[in-house]
């Protein structure tokens, strides 16, 4: 069967890493001193060894605990295609907006999600927010609508305690349970056969590196000094890959979902999907479609759950006439 998966903005760690490594390389260079050119390379690279022998194991299992959580990640936004649609423009219907959220990579996420609570239940004039951005709910406000997840986030706005928030968000998920959308997960174990493969390809790679520097003629300087770098990063990364691989496996297994999609929620995450590729093509539309959108009163919080290019959402808020900042939860007063 046909998989899509939702897309994310993408922040490249590697960025970071690589300086890193170009200041450990610089810091050894420039604190080298000495006047012959093998007394040098000699001083640099016991320098550049040491650095690296204090970093790269800190780089090692960050790049193990951020890989383990991306996969998951990317895992849990993929869905079976059921009716092959790339966009879809109708009402959703008033879905929750946690309900929304949790089926796009079954998970909550605390700023945008609670940003669409609130403009949920403003739209429906349960609450409202004072000039002072502080929520105020209303008196004798119509309850006949809300579901239990709603009543769980009204009363995470009156005591702002983390056990409520945890609470609606068992509530939504409860509710996916309820409406056959999710199912428990069966959990699986991954293999040894690949990082004994990387092991051995690694142990090779030292075996080449090892014949060549040893039979290094002084033809090439520079071509050294790359290869006695790369012979160090290869050397040491044979003992630490090992760690890198159990901090994964168990970062893995502890952050990966419990639930998984019914075919109805497949169905139902196909749509979000063609919603987001929709939303995210709002400013190519027409001036007409875009003022007959703006009427509907979940666009706008379909735009915050799903878009994470923010001219877009602004864009919207703006044709709706909505200071969409004024319900960004770093705005609203804490209690």
């Amino acid at each position: 069967m046909k998989n899509k998966e939702l897309k994310k903005n993408k922040k490249i760690d590697w960025v970071v890493i690589l300086a890193l490594l170009i200041g450990i390389l610089l810091f050894a260079l420039f604190n080298s001193g000495s006047d012959s050119a093998e007394s040098f390379v000699a001083s640099a690279f016991m320098l550049f060894f040491q650095g690296l022998m204090v970093c790269l194991p800190i780089i090692m299992i960050y790049l193990a605990i951020r890989l383990a959580f991306k996969r998951n990640e990317k895992k849990n936004m993929r869905f079976e295609v059921v009716d092959n649609i790339d966009y879809y423009r109708d009402n959703l219907g008033e879905l929750s907006p946690g309900l929304i959220s949790l089926m796009t990579d079954l998970d909550i996420e605390d700023d945008k999600d609670i940003t669409a609570m609130i403009l949920h239940l403003k739209s429906k004039n349960i609450i409202n927010i004072q000039g002072n951005n502080s929520i105020i709910i209303n008196k004798n406000y119509d309850n006949s609508s809300l579901t239990g997840s709603d009543l769980a986030f009204l009363d995470w706005i009156r005591t702002r305690q983390h056990q409520e928030l945890q609470t609606w968000k068992r509530l939504i998920e409860k509710e996916a349970y309820q409406a056959g959308y999710i199912q428990p997960k069966d959990k699986g174990i991954t293999g040894c056969l690949f990082p004994i493969l990387i092991e051995l390809v690694i142990v090779i790679l030292l075996v080449i590196l090892g014949s060549l520097i040893f039979g290094f003629n002084g033809s090439n300087l520079f071509w050294l000094i790359f290869e006695l770098i790369l012979f160090v990063i290869l050397f040491i990364t044979m003992f630490y890959f090992p760690i890198f691989k159990f901090v994964y496996f168990i970062t893995s297994n502890l952050s990966q979902a419990k639930v998984k999609r019914t075919k109805l929620g497949n169905q139902l995450t196909e749509k979000i999907c063609a919603m987001k590729n929709f939303i995210h093509d709002f400013g190519n539309l027409s001036e007409a479609t875009k003022e007959h959108l703006v009427l509907w009163d979940y666009f706008l919080i379909y735009a915050v759950i799903l878009e994470e290019n923010e001219e877009i959402v602004n864009e919207i808020s703006r044709c709706r006439n909505v200071n969409i900042h004024q319900f960004r939860i770093d705005k609203l007063n804490k209690e």
